[in-house]
């Protein structure tokens, strides 16, 4: 027989109780003291006897019995830490939760924040499937059914997990059904089961027993309990008829352990003390000094020695790290005080082997215990140590005693704020790489960023090869007659000879770049093209003086030539490299110039090389630089226009015209797009539409040619999805986020302005943001620079109405960089704004001028204009304004607007 079910009780006895718990809990309050507070003070800053039982509990479903007891026999934390480094390290990204341990991390610092503690089935639920893509909250509907939490995962998070779920489930995906649970005391929400729980567990005090999900949805639109209509009905019915409970979740990810070999080697290793965590590779990582007196009370300086090494590096070898402090002081058996410091690091790695991080408190004197706990991004500790402070008595400040309990209980713990940020940005170098595989004479520039520099010296593969005391730092160096990897190494000292920076360029020569060699034989031209391994070659083309010469195919031994007849080619392959002999015409003019080779891979890149014909003029005297600029014209309404040709554009460096010697459209070219999404506290309630839209986003414009990359940031900066072709692994890392913390809006341009500079073809940035920045290290400016350099298109959509400032500091970036703004009042026009720019991208034009050695042009400046005063060496490393106009009217053209010389 089915035992009745358990029905909750009426509102009013429920009230009642509460009453009478209140009361007790009151006189409980009065007759005994609680001298520790809970799992987190009032500011939330969590106990550190708490972590480990809450790490332990989140880490479950990823467990074996055997690491489990292998835990719980560990009786100190370092040796906990240090087990927790073992375990994360023995799982090979397959075996993490989400294929990262940043991943798993964010689900624990989200579970965490959600809920307080993990003890719970939603927190549980979110460890071990992640965040989900959608969350649908229904009231309950009195009578019938119990208030509902619905959690929605999408088919990439359900592949992801390797869960079996129904095909024919919406999207692929699969739900998640949370109930309230009447009975319980705190009132949280239990996993529903269909299985394990039934239908009566859903169910209301008059709310029929023995009915099904079908019968229970339709008793509940008679009673008009869906207040969004049919949407809210179909959400409901969905989840209730394919709802999967938390057994099958970790059924799906019990499977990710590593072998068990490496639980014997941590004990071995722990035993023989040949451990050790990050902090403690220095003899002495915290020292304590007690530099003045604050009324009452001592002020204690601590710091804190962190190998630069543990570091996390972001964009263009720049910091961009945030590491979390937390402590206690204890007072003999009470918590004097409890605190949280957070370094947001950024700016070149300072010079030596360790960083020093500082923090101040403000304790009264006496014997205290300090509690140290310095852990990474991810959670990891880099130091755990238990020190015993002696705070000396500074001009007659009164000592506490061991034995004395803190006067007023929270009065002694409010000694300074809770929560400490620290914004630490090093001053430092960075060295200007060379355009390519640099050889011979090349000058290296190296630009400096804060601090008083006196001198900056210039090493090349350990040795010291120049020095220069006053900026734009120049050096001249000779790279040798081939591509080789080189080491350089800029020192930048201050007026006492002190290091004060210093940073590390690493030049590697491509294993096989693709590069095309020219070279005359008689009345042959002989063409040798290096293609990279994996590649194949699509096309090599020869001009003379901008003029079709041939156009040849990989294997094709005839083409045709300039003046129209047939030519025999001999095609070999020597040492790799396919050697092309194309026969030239009988007569060259006496004031023919040089002659072009452009060679194109199937996948989109391209390399060019010139060959003079001035005899008189030696080759290795001559420095070529080619300026690429892509851009969009547009007519009166906005949209792209296409079918111009070289003839509808004029091109002006420094207001001198330039002659266009290379003009396509660029439909065929390669696209690497970045998206950076704005996942602040902001986005909380138009984020899963962004998701969404960013997922479409991707699949329209990801071809197998091209690549995209996903970047979020909030006051972190996150490469959630490196540049691939993969749309799934796009939209999975798309999947779950959650939106918190502020905005780092010009360090997130600047992250992936470096990411992206490393990378061919067509560039662009869609930046997405709804606020203006509070929490960046760099400025506006800052980021242009950053962005122009790396040849970044940047196409900002900002969401609401933002402050003005915000908006022409991105109309700005848009514009400088070659990109467009967008503005846009509601996340529902995003797919517009997206179908807009994906559009824009593949209707652009590339036009290819020669850099002028003078800063002259093709002629003199236009009638009726100034002339500007010629240039005869320009400076390296200034900024050459680039203006890009159409002669045709009514249209307007958008383009990089300069480069760095």
């Amino acid at each position: 027989m089915r035992p009745s079910p358990r029905r909750h009780r009426p509102r009013s006895h429920r009230l009642l109780d509460s009453l009478v718990f209140l009361k007790i809990a009151i006189l409980g309050a009065l007759l005994f003291s609680a001298p520790e507070p809970a799992l987190a003070d009032k500011d939330g800053v969590p106990r550190l006897d708490s972590l480990y039982g809450a790490w332990l509990d989140a880490t479950a479903p990823w467990m074996t019995a055997d690491e489990r007891q292998a835990f719980e026999a560990l009786d100190d934390d370092r040796g906990r830490e240090l087990f927790i480094r073992a375990f994360w390290n023995a799982r090979t990204p397959d075996l993490l939760p989400g294929g990262s341990l940043e991943e798993w991390w964010r689900r624990f610092a989200e579970a965490r924040r959600r809920f307080g503690d993990l003890d719970n089935d939603r927190a549980r639920t979110l460890l071990t499937a992640g965040i989900p893509a959608e969350e649908q909250v229904f009231g309950g509907c009195r009578g019938v059914l119990r208030p509902l939490r619905i959690w929605h995962y999408d088919r990439h998070q359900a592949e992801a997990l390797g869960l079996d779920v129904d095909p024919g489930a919406a999207d692929g995906g699969f739900d998640v059904v949370f109930r309230r649970d009447y009975d319980a005391e705190d009132g949280l929400f239990r996993l529903w089961s269909r299985l394990g729980d039934g239908t009566g567990a859903l169910s209301e005090d008059d709310a029929p027993w023995r009915r099904d999900v079908k019968q229970i949805v339709a008793f509940s639109r008679d009673r008009r309990c869906f207040r969004d209509g049919d949407r809210e009905e179909r959400v409901v019915t969905r989840a209730l008829l394919g709802a999967v409970d938390l057994e099958a979740l970790r059924a799906a990810a019990a499977h990710r352990t590593p072998p068990p070999q490496w639980l014997s080697a941590f004990r071995t290793d722990l035993q023989s003390d040949a451990l050790q965590l990050p902090a403690e590779r220095v003899d002495d990582p915290v020292a304590i000094g007690y530099p003045g007196r604050d009324a009452a009370k001592v002020l204690t300086l601590g710091r804190i020695q962190v190998p630069t090494e543990t570091l996390q590096r972001g964009a263009a070898g720049q910091l961009f790290d945030r590491l979390r402090l937390l402590g206690e002081v204890h007072l003999g058996p009470h918590v004097a005080d409890r605190f949280e410091h957070i370094y947001h690091l950024s700016g070149p790695s300072p010079p030596g082997d360790t960083l020093e991080l500082d923090f101040y408190r403000r304790l009264r004197p006496g014997d205290y215990e300090l509690r140290l706990r310095l852990e990474d991004p991810f959670g990891q500790a880099l130091l755990r140590r238990d020190l015993i402070l002696d705070v000396p008595i500074l001009d007659g400040a009164p000592r506490i005693l061991d034995d004395q309990r803190p006067a007023g209980g929270a009065a002694l713990r409010d000694l300074t704020r809770r929560r400490v940020l620290s914004m630490i940005h090093f001053p430092g170098l960075d060295i200007v790489p060379p355009a390519s595989n640099a050889v011979g004479d090349v000058e290296l520039r190296v630009v400096a960023s804060g601090g008083d520099i006196d001198l900056v010296e210039l090493s090349l593969n350990g040795a010291k090869v120049a020095e220069d005391g006053s900026p734009p730092y120049r050096f001249p160096v000779d790279l040798g007659p081939t591509p080789e990897a080189h080491r350089l190494e800029a020192t930048a000292f201050d007026a006492a000879g002190r290091i004060i920076a210093r940073t590390e360029l690493q030049l590697e020569p491509a294993a096989r770049p693709l590069a095309v060699a020219l070279r005359r034989l008689g009345d042959e031209l002989e063409a040798r093209v290096s293609v990279p391994d994996g590649e194949t070659l699509s096309q090599l083309e020869l001009s003379l003086d901008g003029l079709n010469l041939a156009a040849l195919g990989p294997h094709e031994a005839v083409t045709e030539t300039a003046a129209g007849t047939a030519e025999t080619t001999a095609v070999t392959e020597e040492d790799g490299r396919l050697v092309f002999r194309v026969p030239l015409p009988e007569t060259l003019a006496a004031n023919r110039r040089f002659i072009r080779a452009a060679v194109k891979t199937e996948a989109g890149a391209t390399a060019e090389q010139l060959l003079f014909l001035d005899t008189e003029t030696p080759l290795e005297a001559v420095q070529v630089r080619w300026i690429e600029v892509y851009a969009t014209v547009l007519d009166a309404a906005g949209r792209p226009v296409v079918g111009l040709d070289a003839d509808d554009f004029r091109i002006e460096e420094d207001g001198r015209e330039q002659s266009i010697l290379r003009f396509e459209r660029v439909e065929d070219l390669p696209l690497q797009v970045m998206l950076a999404m704005d996942i602040s506290e902001s986005m909380r309630d138009r984020l899963s539409t962004a998701v969404k839209s960013a997922r479409r986003f991707f699949e329209t414009v990801v071809t197998p040619k091209d690549r995209a990359a996903l970047v979020t940031f909030n006051h972190d900066l996150r490469l959630a999805v490196p540049f691939t072709d993969d749309v799934g692994q796009l939209a999975l890392g798309a999947s779950g986020l959650a939106a918190w913390g502020g905005t780092r809006l010009h360090d997130a341009v600047i992250f992936s302005s470096g990411y992206v500079g490393g990378h061919e073809g067509r560039r662009a940035l869609v930046l997405l943001t709804d606020g203006h920045d509070v929490e960046s290290d760099f400025d506006a400016e800052e980021a242009l620079d950053f962005a122009v350099r790396a040849g970044l298109a940047v196409y900002p959509i900002l969401l609401g109405g933002s402050a003005e400032g915000t908006r022409r500091g991105l109309e700005k970036l848009a514009q400088e960089s070659g990109g467009r703004a967008f503005a846009i009042r509601t996340i529902a026009q995003l797919d517009g704004v997206y179908r807009r720019i994906e559009e824009e991208l593949r209707s652009q034009y590339l036009l290819v001028y020669q850099a002028p050695r003078d800063g002259g042009g093709i002629g003199d400046t236009a009638p009726g204009a100034e002339a500007a005063p010629p240039q005869a060496n320009p400076e390296p490393g200034s900024f050459r304004r680039i203006d890009v106009t159409t002669t045709r009217a009514g249209l307007t053209t958008r383009a990089l607007r300069g480069y760095y010389r």
